[in-house]
């Protein structure tokens, strides 16, 4: 997943156990000093059966404050690469931040039923 704390290019975060499982025996802690590698990976298609894309509102949104979204079940090999929400009460469209991953954040959120668009790249 993305992870805005750590660069631009960073791509995955892993826990320090996940990441010294990529290390040969014994050198554990010479891979954990690096904290950062250049990593090669295949793109795979998700594919997920009897289910739709949903949209899940975070439990850390706060109402009149903060707007935080998942999206869960997203087929294909596709990215979604910007979401915005409609504000009704002056008719514009109010993008949204990509916190991490799938989800994504919007600073004072419109009051009322949500629209929600997001832009697929892949």
């Amino acid at each position: 997943t993305d992870y805005v704390g750590a660069g631009n290019e960073t791509g995955f975060m892993l826990s320090d156990n996940a990441f010294t499982k990529m290390a040969q025996p014994g050198g554990e802690k010479a891979l954990l000093a690096y904290r950062t590698l250049d990593v090669e990976y295949d793109r795979v298609s998700c594919q997920y059966p009897g289910k739709t894309l949903l949209l899940k509102v975070l439990e850390d949104s706060r109402y009149n404050s903060n707007l935080s979204m998942q999206f869960l079940y997203q087929a294909g090999s596709y990215d979604i690469t910007a979401v915005q929400v409609f504000d009704d009460e002056n008719l514009e469209w109010l993008p949204c931040l990509r916190a991490y991953g799938a989800v994504w954040n919007l600073s004072k959120p419109p009051k009322g039923p949500l629209t929600v668009k997001f832009l697929l790249d892949g």
